[in-house]
């Protein structure tokens, strides 16, 4: 898990919140049956520095469920 940030960025005149290095998210799914079941789903992200930022970018992900 990481700690969230909140700082003030002039460039977007406002407070800006973010995640420093890693983070983890977790979720938790239960599975009913004995059926085989896949977990899909985006995750959206965008990276700064202090001088520029990259496009928001977004990446497909599944998870089998056994």
């Amino acid at each position: 898990m990481g700690k969230m940030k909140t700082e003030f960025d002039p460039n977007f005149k406002s407070d800006m919140k973010f995640y420093e290095s890693n983070v983890s998210f977790v979720q938790k799914i239960k599975v009913k049956g004995k059926a085989n079941a896949q977990a899909k789903g985006t995750v959206e992200f965008m990276v700064c520095d202090d001088h520029q930022c990259l496009p928001p970018t977004e990446v497909p992900f599944t998870v089998s469920l056994k």
